[in-house]
């Protein structure tokens, strides 16, 4: 057995006190024969007894004395070695390592706690993975009905295209909508309608092969990925599953509730090879199939109505995606005047695409392509990012200016975002308490409830929002109670003839007087001339936005 340094020391010590002993024993007889007057041989042969007796007592003690060190020693070191080896395995990715608990000392109680030490931390990481896992699941699924959201089926469908391009098989894409399911929200609220989807939604899943793909592509459409399926067998497969849908009894809050639907279909490589076009097409062809009579199946061909609709939003898709990347897009901003003692120095960012030859092309023309091929979510980055620039630049020459920003409608339900606006925010330095959102009616009822979580998400930080195009609906009074809304804009077909026709005087008072007793402002657009300025000052209007206060252009 090779000795260790500590071992040594022990054992170093032991012969030590050994010696002191012999040297205390040696002295004692020294001064008995000195004292008691004994012979010198008497004393020797004392003296070599009592030497004999000591070196025995000596050596037994040294020997026990050893055995002593070596069992504490190795007591010691197996219980560190213990330790040791409980550290290597958990920084080698082993969490949960257990290692003996020897005896109830303070060693023993040093690997109890190191036990549950290396529990708690294999317990964190399983719920870490469980938790990235959530977060994995949530990014690629829809929240609502567990399916494959637009972004992943869109993955999917691009990875079968060039699967079926590659090895010459077919592929077919069924686009699905379900009929008048508007009317279920409308009558029996947005909370019914949730629970209908997810209904329809587990239904046809239980409907398909395991090699197919299903996903949600907003509302109430539905993308239906058939794996090696050509048209012909795709179609017979579309009518199975609208007889399945019309023949199901949905029962939800003791309603009995049913529905059809229309599909529109597809095929790859007999369409498109594309993703875009292969969308754009069965969505032409679900159209077509309502146009008929809904509740049928119609597959696309080229003879279809809608065939140049299509071809020029795919000019429009590649037309958007070039301004995206050559930076193309534009703000111009509409002063909006303050009118009352209150009021304070806003303007409204209007967007604009420039085209290649300069030419600034309005909204309209554009944003429904955007929205329907998914590009929507990056132009609203973008003007949200120009907007908090502005901003700074505005600050820098003295002026501290309120940006009024207008998102897609259809923005206000992906919560996601609001997670990228922040980050905007915080990396331009820009200040949220001066940045206001512009929702629309139709935009925050299409799902109310996400809209409030998302205006929640951005007000925490400071942001605002107005409520656009007041009174164009019918359900607005009953929202206003639960929405955050600082400003209500009202509508300009109430204020455009203002000045000539006395029910909408009434009606801007009204809805004027109502804002005041919400503790919300108010914005009157489309004011053309002075006459009509001034009759929104006498109701207490605190905001005039229209061409009579400024047209849009450059901010400087």
């Amino acid at each position: 057995m090779v000795l260790s340094f500590r071992h040594k020391i022990v054992l170093g010590i032991l012969l030590i006190e050994m010696a002191l002993i012999g040297a205390l024993v040696w002295a004692t007889l020294t001064i008995l024969t000195s004292t008691l007057g004994f012979s010198t041989t008497e004393i020797n042969a004392a003296v070599a007894k009592v030497r004999q007796n000591s070196l025995i007592i000596a050596g037994a003690l040294m020997f026990a004395g050893a055995l002593l060190a070596f069992a504490l020693g190795y007591y010691l070191t197996r219980s560190v070695n213990d330790l040791r080896r409980g550290a290597k395995m958990i920084s080698a990715g082993r969490l949960g390592h257990q290692i003996p608990i020897r005896g109830r000392d303070e060693l023993a109680s040093v690997a109890a706690t190191f036990n549950d030490m290396s529990a708690k931390l294999a317990e964190l990481s399983n719920e870490r993975e469980r938790t990235r896992a959530r977060l994995s699941h949530l990014a690629d699924h829809d929240p609502l009905t567990g399916l494959m959201n637009r972004r992943r089926f869109h993955a999917e469908l691009d990875k079968w295209i060039q699967h079926a391009v590659r090895y010459k098989h077919h592929m077919s894409l069924l686009f699905l909508d379900l009929d008048e399911f508007k009317y279920v929200n409308d009558t029996l609220g947005h909370h019914v309608g949730d629970r209908f989807l997810m209904r329809v939604a587990a239904l046809l899943m239980n409907e398909m092969r395991e090699t197919d793909f299903i996903g949600r592509l907003g509302g109430d459409e539905f993308g239906i990925l058939l794996t090696e399926t050509p048209p012909k067998d795709a179609e017979s497969v579309a009518k199975r599953l609208l007889k399945r849908l019309a023949a199901a009894d949905i029962e939800i809050e003791r309603q009995l509730l049913h529905t059809t639907g229309s599909i529109g279909i597809a095929a790859c490589p007999d369409h498109s090879k594309n993703v875009g076009n292969l969308l754009t097409r069965a969505d032409l062809a679900m159209y077509r199939a309502k146009e008929k009579g809904r509740n049928r199946v119609h597959v696309f061909t080229e003879a279809d109505e809608q065939l140049d609709k299509m071809k020029v939003s795919m000019r429009w898709e590649e037309r958007i995606k070039r301004a995206l990347k050559e930076n193309r897009f534009r703000l111009l901003y509409q002063r909006i005047l303050p009118i009352s003692n209150n009021g304070t120095e806003i303007y409204e960012a209007l967007l604009r695409m420039e085209d290649t030859d300069g030419e600034l092309i309005p909204p309209g023309e554009f944003l429904e392509t955007a929205e329907r091929f998914g590009l929507i979510e990056e132009i609203d980055k973008h003007v949200v990012r120009i907007a908090c620039e502005k901003q700074i630049e505005m600050k820098t020459q003295g002026r501290e200016v309120h940006l009024a920003i207008n998102l897609s409608g259809y923005e206000f339900n992906n919560i996601a975002i609001c997670d990228s606006i922040k980050a905007i925010i915080s990396e331009t330095g820009a200040d949220p308490t001066r940045l206001i959102f512009e929702i629309t009616e139709t935009s925050a009822l299409v799902n109310i409830y996400d809209a409030v979580k998302f205006m929640q998400k951005l007000t925490s930080i400071g942001c605002r929002f107005a409520l656009d195009d007041f009174g164009s609906g019918f359900t607005s009074l009953s929202y206003l109670k639960i929405m955050p809304i600082n400003t209500i804009k009202i509508d300009g077909v109430f204020v455009q003839n203002l000045d000539q026709n006395p029910r909408d005087q009434a009606l801007v008072k009204s809805m004027t007087e109502m804002a005041r007793a919400l503790d919300m402002r108010v914005t009157a657009e489309f004011v053309e001339n002075e006459k009509t300025l001034n009759l929104l000052k006498q109701m207490g209007v605190d905001h005039a936005q229209g061409y009579h206060i400024g047209r849009p252009g450059v901010l400087h």
